[in-house]
C-alpha cells in the first residue's frame, strides 16, 4: 500500500535573494494591511519592503509613499492622512500590496479615529478583496503600557475577525536587539497574547536621522562617514534577515476574505447608529439615520437601522447585534473600545489642565467624554434586557 507523497516544501527566502529584490512565494500577488499607533513607523515599513523588493539598498534609498498624503510629523494626529493602496513588483515578478493607514490615538484624543476606522475599511471593500497578512506594529522599547497603546490596540481588534488571528502578526519596532526589546507582551490584549510576533530595526529612519543632524550641524552638509556607513549596512542586513523571516511565515498562510472583515464594521456600524437613536448628543430627540451620511461608507449601504421606532425596539436591537458582535470580533465587547477612548480623552485632559491647554480645547474633549459616556450607559441599559 503506496503512502500519500509528502508535500512540496514551502519556498524560502534569505538575505542574499532579497537583496536582488528576489522574492520566494507561491504567491503571484500579496496583500498586507498595516495598522498601529499613530506614529510607529508603518509608513517607513512600506518604504523598507519597497526598495527591498526593487534590490535598492539603504544608501539608494527612494521614497516610494506619496509624500504629499503624510502630515507635520509633529502635529498632534496621525502622519497618515489617508489610507491608501501602494503597488510593488519584485524582481521577479511577484506583486506586493500593502495599504498604508492612518495611524490610531493621535493627539485628537482618538476623536477621529472612528472616521479614520471607517475610511480603512472603505478602501478594503473596494480595492482588496483578500488579506494575506495583517501587520500590526508596536513600539518595541516602551517601557511601560500607555492609554493611548491600550486605546489604539482596542481600535485595532475592534475591526478585525477572530478568524485572522492566525494571519496576525505583531512587528515591535526600533528593536536593534532582542535585548532592547523592553515592551511588557504581558500588557498585551488577550486577542493578541498568542499572535505571531517579530522584531524589527528599521535602517532608513536611522540614515535619514544621521543625515538630519549632519545638514543641521555642518555648512555644507558632510556624507556619512564609512564608520556610520559600516553601522548602517550591518543594521540593513539584520533588516532583510528579518523580512526574510516575515516573508517564510506568510507562506504557510491561507489568505483571509476581505468581506468577513467588512461584516465586522458593519455590524459595529449599525450599533453605533442604533445607540444614537437612543441618544442624541444634540437633542433630546433620536438622530435621523439620514443625518450619519452612511453613503460614505459603500459597505454599510445595508445597515439594518429604521427610524422613527420605540427606545425599547432600540434597546433590543443593540442587545442583538452586540451579542452578534462579540462573536465575530477579536476584541470582543463592543463597549470595549468606548471605554478605552474614555480612559484616553480623560488622560488627555488632566495633561492638558497641567500643561496650559487652552480652555475650548479642554471643554470640547470633557464633552467628547460625557457623550461617550451617555452611549456606554445605553449599551447598558441593552445588556440589562439581554439578561
Amino acid at each position: 500500500m503506496s503512502s500519500p507523497a509528502d508535500p512540496a516544501p514551502l519556498p524560502s527566502n534569505d538575505t542574499t535573494s532579497l537583496r536582488q529584490g528576489y522574492l520566494s512565494t507561491n504567491h503571484k500577488q500579496i496583500n498586507i494591511l498595516l495598522l498601529s499607533e499613530v506614529g510607529v513607523g508603518k509608513t517607513v515599513l512600506l518604504d523598507l519592503i519597497a526598495n527591498t523588493l526593487a534590490a535598492r539598498s539603504s544608501d539608494a534609498y527612494t521614497r516610494y509613499h506619496d509624500a504629499a498624503n503624510e502630515g507635520d510629523p509633529r502635529g498632534p494626529t496621525s502622519c497618515t492622512r489617508d489610507a491608501r493602496v501602494y503597488t510593488f513588483t519584485s524582481t521577479n515578478g511577484v506583486s506586493v500590496r500593502i495599504l498604508d493607514t492612518p495611524g490610531f490615538g493621535g493627539g485628537d484624543g482618538g476623536a477621529g479615529d472612528q472616521d479614520r476606522l471607517r475610511q480603512i475599511v472603505t478602501r478594503i471593500h473596494e480595492q482588496v478583496p483578500t488579506i494575506h497578512a495583517v501587520f500590526i506594529l508596536i513600539r518595541g522599547t516602551l517601557t511601560r503600557f500607555t492609554c493611548r497603546t491600550d486605546y489604539s490596540l482596542s481600535m485595532i481588534t475592534s475591526m478585525l475577525p477572530r478568524q485572522y488571528l492566525d494571519n496576525i502578526a505583531l512587528v515591535y519596532t526600533s528593536v536593534a536587539s532582542p535585548f532592547s526589546w523592553t515592551f511588557d507582551v504581558r500588557s498585551l490584549p488577550e486577542a493578541l497574547s498568542k499572535a505571531r510576533y517579530f522584531l524589527l530595526d528599521n535602517p532608513l529612519p536611522l540614515r535619514a536621522r544621521l543625515l538630519n543632524q549632519k545638514a543641521r550641524k555642518d555648512t555644507p552638509p558632510r556624507a556619512l562617514d564609512e564608520e556610520e556607513e559600516e553601522m548602517l549596512r550591518s543594521r540593513e542586513a539584520d533588516a532583510l534577515k528579518s523580512l526574510s523571516i516575515v516573508f517564510d511565515w506568510m507562506n504557510t498562510l491561507t489568505p483571509q476574505a476581505a468581506k468577513d472583515l467588512t461584516s465586522i464594521c458593519r455590524t459595529a456600524y449599525a450599533l453605533h447608529m442604533n445607540v444614537l437613536q437612543v441618544f442624541s448628543p444634540s437633542s433630546s430627540s433620536p438622530v435621523p439615520v439620514a443625518s450619519h451620511h452612511s453613503h460614505e461608507y459603500p459597505w454599510a449601504d445595508h445597515v439594518p437601522v429604521q427610524p422613527d421606532e420605540s427606545t425599547d425596539f432600540y434597546l433590543g436591537e443593540i442587545a442583538r447585534l452586540s451579542k452578534g458582535y462579540g462573536k465575530l470580533s477579536l476584541c470582543g465587547a463592543y463597549k470595549a473600545t468606548l471605554l478605552r477612548a474614555v480612559n484616553l480623552l480623560e488622560y488627555d485632559i488632566a495633561r492638558g489642565r497641567q500643561y496650559g491647554t487652552l480652555p475650548e480645547t479642554l471643554t470640547a474633549s470633557q464633552s467628547a467624554v460625557d457623550r461617550l459616556k451617555a452611549q456606554l450607559d445605553v449599551l447598558v441599559r441593552a445588556e440589562q434586557i439581554q439578561k
